[in-house]
């Protein structure tokens, strides 16, 4: 998830609670100049879930 506001990806706030913060390892970030539709989502997906070898339920 990433924040315009933050500045963090991976935060995480509910209400007025303190936010919290992913603390671990980002393998890679994918920015795109336009909202994705599905079918392109699901074809990144693929195409990550390939090249780490991650079985996507």
């Amino acid at each position: 998830m990433f924040s315009q506001y933050s500045g963090y990806i991976g935060g995480l706030q509910i209400g007025g609670a303190t936010p919290i913060y992913y603390n671990g390892d980002i393998g890679e970030v994918i920015i795109y100049s336009k909202e994705l539709s599905t079918k392109e989502r699901n074809e990144v997906e693929d195409y990550l879930s390939k090249k780490y070898g991650i079985v996507i339920s």
